[in-house]
């Protein structure tokens, strides 16, 4: 009997969990407001607002001081200086990010997808963006402490949804991975979500399945239609978190989870 490639089965796993998520969108959705209170709860005010300045750096001045600087303070901010995280000082990050943007290579991927939606991207282009996240070239720049220098795709995902938001998520143990590995009625188990060691198979196949559903789905396209909002360097209130399609899909991730663990409902969240 041919053993089941493992990182299908999480595959076949992250889309039975996000079948549940649109059966139950609407308690989703409306639970998913609370999301940016939780996040200020536990990370302070600031978590938002950097997000915010980060975002709007970006469009003012991609991937130069202030751009770079707020990336830095809203790493921070989303707790990467701790847990056992070593983040690089913001004067490291800078030199790092600006020997990123002037590749030439590297600068052609950025010029090709600065202005590209999630929702609009085949799987070669996803491929493609996943590789240069992951590029040889930073792994060992933007990294965890010198005894945990992996898993690489939770604080790349969150540096690189800050340069390119409308098509990276950031992506998480407690939340994301979770919703993506383990199976719902397990989501309280207080162990570590375990990473693979083809990160970039694994966020390749996250953010296939958050394309499709943005794509494909009748709930995603509410989503991409009526609901993006600009991001606002004052806002700190409900709602301020859904400033680009992966990131209402992490909110709503986180949503889905927190529901489960709660278990708010448990008996409506289920396929229907």
């Amino acid at each position: 009997m041919t053993k089941k490639d493992p990182l299908k089965i999480i595959e076949d796993n992250y889309k039975r969990n996000r079948d549940l998520l649109i059966a139950n969108f609407d308690q989703c959705w409306q639970f998913a407001d609370f999301v940016p209170i939780m996040f200020a709860t536990r990370f302070g005010g600031q978590s938002i607002y950097y997000h915010h300045k980060a975002l709007l750096a970006a469009k003012k001045d991609f991937l130069e001081d202030e751009h770079i600087e707020m990336i830095h303070k809203v790493l921070k901010a989303w707790g990467m200086g701790g847990r056992g995280m070593d983040l690089v000082p913001s004067k490291d990050l800078k030199k790092q990010l600006y020997k990123y943007k002037h590749d030439s290579d590297k600068q052609e991927i950025q010029l090709k997808y600065e202005k590209k939606r999630i929702d609009k991207m085949d799987n070669n282009s996803i491929e493609e963006i996943v590789k240069w996240m992951f590029d040889n070239d930073i792994k060992n720049k933007i990294k965890g402490s010198e005894k945990n220098t992996k898993p690489k795709i939770v604080l790349l995902s969150k540096t690189f949804h800050h340069i390119l938001p409308s098509i990276i998520p950031p992506i998480d143990r407690q939340y994301s991975l979770r919703f993506m590995k383990w199976k719902r009625e397990d989501f309280n188990a207080k162990k570590m979500v375990g990473i693979n060691s083809d990160e970039k198979r694994l966020a390749r196949i996250f953010i296939e399945g958050m394309r499709d559903f943005f794509k494909n789905t009748e709930k995603g396209q509410f989503l991409v239609n009526e609901k993006l909002v600009k991001p606002d360097p004052e806002e700190n209130v409900v709602g301020s978190f859904n400033t680009s399609l992966p990131k209402i899909f992490d909110n709503l991730v986180v949503a889905f989870v927190l529901l489960q663990r709660a278990k708010l409902s448990v008996a409506s969240i289920k396929a229907k």
